[in-house]
């Protein structure tokens, strides 16, 4: 069985924020019944992971939702991650300083850096030179502290941009599947 899962992922989150903020988010989701309320369950794949609420399909693609799934719901991250594409690619990536965008750079070695917290993260644009962390480049994988993964659930670009508002952070899309 393959999974889906929908990341909205807050970049600017340090570590030491990313508790309170995740709160602060799933009060949120639940106020608007995207979430329900109480404890979440314990799935085996992702622990803990909130069930959708009644609203959820108001914030998603039509019929991308699998409430009847047991692993279907909203897993949240508060840690040192690299949200990847799964079996998806990790490009094109685009430069945070010219724009360009580049289909094969050599990402691994800053990936690896930024994951172990140490060490050089930087990758350069071949295009204008300058070089830049891993996590600011924009590319199918996000870099951060905070993710909401809605597992078997697409939701629509309105969701990631309330979650902006209310954090006042960038927030980035990863689209996994494995």
């Amino acid at each position: 069985m393959s999974v889906h899962t929908y990341w909205i992922v807050d970049i600017d989150a340090t570590a030491g924020e990313a508790p309170a903020l995740a709160d602060q988010v799933r009060q949120w989701l639940v106020e608007r019944e995207i979430i329900l309320p109480g404890p979440p369950l314990l799935d085996e794949a992702y622990l803990p992971l909130y069930r959708y609420g009644p609203a959820a399909p108001r914030w998603a693609h039509e019929n991308a939702l699998g409430h009847d799934l047991l692993c279907a719901g909203l897993h949240i991250v508060t840690e040192r991650t690299v949200f990847h594409a799964g079996e998806g690619d990790v490009g094109p990536f685009v430069c945070p300083h010219c724009g360009a965008t580049h289909f094969d750079l050599p990402w691994s070695p800053p990936t690896e850096a930024w994951y172990e917290g140490g060490g050089d993260s930087s990758l350069g644009c071949p295009a204008c030179g300058t070089a830049s962390s891993i996590a600011e480049w924009q590319s199918g994988w996000a870099y951060g502290h905070l993710g909401f993964g809605f597992v078997e659930g697409w939701m629509l670009d309105r969701l990631r941009d309330a979650l902006a508002a209310l954090t006042g952070h960038r927030l980035r899309v990863v689209h996994e599947h494995l």
